[in-house]
């Protein structure tokens, strides 16, 4: 979460992908979210219940608020 963070807020200043250091904190961020998400689906107690996006209403709900936050941050 912090390589992610680093990136939105220093991308802008260092020229965004252009900088080896954007690039190495974008493929870092990738890497963690992606082992995250597969940690979670392979415990017996996970912290973020992914089974729930399988229910179309709860999935496109979620989705349309997430499209909606990133709108409004714009």
């Amino acid at each position: 979460m912090g390589a992610l963070q680093i990136m939105l807020d220093k991308g802008q200043e260092d020229d965004w992908f252009g900088s080896n250091f954007i690039v190495m904190l974008a493929i870092t961020a990738a890497v963690l979210l992606i082992g995250f998400v597969v940690r979670e689906l392979m415990i017996d107690q996970p912290i973020v219940h992914f089974e729930l996006l399988k229910y179309r209403t709860f999935a496109a709900a979620s989705f349309r608020d997430d499209a909606g936050f990133v709108l409004y941050a714009a």
